[in-house]
């Protein structure tokens, strides 16, 4: 869906007019600033680089702002000369924080760290060239995990910068006030941090945010060259997950961090499940359940009790059985909380006349209300719609969610192409009701993002092993096939998953049996 576009012509100052038009674009999307901030640097980027480096410099810019599912999209195109070598000078970009006076591949290092997709082509049919680029943002929270590194010497903090980034989000503090500023207003999943700064050492740190009662309720790992064994006792005395010893291992430093992320959210997941041991399960539809013409189930898993994924029934009118199922941002009772504001507001619109018609009409009531409530300015969820109608007949629509399967007789997978941007931030989601008929032996898979979390428009993150399991079960009774799917699932994400996950499959009823 097209938001903005616009052309100019190319030069310096123009780079400051692209950066203020994608930042006002957050006039019409109802998304995070920073966001839009990432974008706009991303652009700055690109545009800058076309003009003071192209060969010949740039002439002309053009950029349209697009939103697409769960992202936005920026596509940036100008008229210089092409950028030659790109893909070595894009893998060299990643190691650009290890020397901090280089300045080839820093931008490009900006540029990779900023946004979640990439992509840029030379097209030589045009007269002249042209330099097409391509940019994505999730707009979804980055579920990473964030660790904070507290590093004051730079080579260092980008030799840890570059190992630590293939695993979480990365934020660095140069001493250890800025360490105490970040700790105080952003949660983190983990602290790596050299024992003695310029400024003090992280026993005192800690020491003096024990004495506030702002002690980090995270890991924490010390690392030091110190070999009287202070660190390692002081570290102790804090409660600190591990000690490593300079110089450190990249590898030993990636699986240590891994380690202690694993752990801590082991020991959080017990905590929280032992508080609520009588927590109504999430999955509204665990069992079997009959519709006049279908049957369908669902499973699911949580990272922590609470959890962020719906599946619910709402009215759908007309005749309509008419499902959802949603995938709230956060998880635990972060994501709880946003899940019930959904359905919340789900129930308010299928109780009013606004939803009449099919999927796509109720995802546009659902986003219209979102995008225009500011009491809703922090909730974020994909969705995709069910309608059940008669002979088999199956209705979709889907707000920024992973398009469904279609499990076919003889197990084949095909998938059910589907489009449609993220409720709430427009009015309207641009999304189109596909109808489906599913014969019989025929079923449909769907399910949110947990689950197959390299997934974009369809459910092609999902994992081999769920793949082989959807053919393998196809000839399986429903509750059957589900209980075996769901199996495969805790075996490949494990017990203590990192997010949500859910899953339902749908089969139309009532086939009779060919005559005799």
């Amino acid at each position: 869906m097209l938001i903005e576009r616009v052309e100019m012509a190319a030069s310096l100052e123009a780079v400051a007019d692209l950066r203020a038009i994608i930042r006002t674009a957050r006039d019409r999307l109802k998304t995070r600033v920073e966001l839009l901030d990432d974008l706009a640097l991303v652009v700055s980027e690109i545009a800058t680089n076309s003009v003071r480096h192209g060969q010949p410099p740039a002439q002309c810019f053009t950029m349209e702002l697009h939103v697409e599912r769960a992202s936005l999209r920026v596509d940036f195109l100008d008229d210089g000369g092409p950028f030659r070598d790109f893909a070595r000078r894009w893998a060299d970009s990643s190691m650009a924080p290890l020397d901090p006076m280089a300045e080839s591949g820093r931008g490009l290092w900006l540029v990779r760290n900023s946004v979640d997709r990439f992509a840029y082509e030379r097209d030589d049919a045009d007269q002249g060239g042209l330099n097409r680029w391509s940019f994505w943002r999730n707009v979804i929270q980055d579920e990473r995990p964030a660790m904070l590194l507290i590093e004051d010497d730079e080579m260092t903090r980008g030799l840890f910068v570059s190992i630590l980034a293939k695993i979480g989000r990365v934020t660095c503090a140069g001493t250890l006030a800025e360490a105490a500023d970040m700790l105080k207003s952003t949660p983190f999943d983990l602290v790596i941090a050299d024992y003695n700064l310029g400024d003090g050492s992280m026993a005192e740190l800690l020491a003096c945010l024990r004495n506030r009662d702002a002690e980090p309720d995270m890991p924490i790992i010390f690392v030091t060259g110190d070999r009287t064994g202070a660190a390692r006792v002081h570290g102790l005395e804090h409660g600190i997950h591990a000690v490593l010893q300079k110089p450190v291992r990249p590898r030993e430093l990636q699986e240590r961090a891994s380690e202690a992320m694993a752990a801590h959210r082991a020991h959080m997941v017990r905590a929280a499940r032992r508080l609520e041991r009588n927590v109504k399960p999430l999955i509204d539809c665990a069992n079997v359940t009959a519709v006049p013409g279908f049957r369908l189930v669902a499973r699911g898993g949580t990272a922590s009790a609470g959890g962020g994924d719906i599946f619910a029934t709402v009215h759908g009118g007309q005749g309509r059985k008419r499902f959802v199922l949603a995938d709230c941002a956060g998880h635990g009772m972060t994501g709880r909380i946003q899940a019930s504001a959904l359905s919340g507001l789900m129930s308010g619109i299928s109780a009013s006349a606004a939803p009449a018609g099919g999927p796509d009409s109720f995802l546009n009531a659902v986003s219209s209300a979102i995008h225009g409530d500011r009491a809703l300015e922090g909730l974020v969820a994909t969705m995709i719609v069910i309608d059940l109608l008669e002979a088999g007949t199956v209705e979709l629509a889907t707000g920024g969610h992973p398009a469904p399967y279609l499990v076919a007789a003889d197990g084949s997978v095909h998938s059910v192409p589907l489009s449609g941007a993220l409720p709430g931030l427009l009015p309207s989601t641009g999304c189109t009701t596909r109808q489906v008929r599913l014969g019989e032996g025929e079923r449909m898979f769907l399910a949110t993002d947990g689950l197959a979390p390299d997934s974009t428009e369809t459910l092609e993150g999902v994992s081999n092993a769920v793949a082989r399991g959807l053919a393998a079960t196809s000839k399986l009774g429903l509750a059957d096939a589900a209980d075996r799917l769901a199996a495969i699932v805790t075996e490949t994400l494990g017990v203590y998953p990192a997010d949500d996950w859910t899953f339902v499959l749908v089969e139309a009823s009532g086939f009779q049996p060919a005559a005799a």
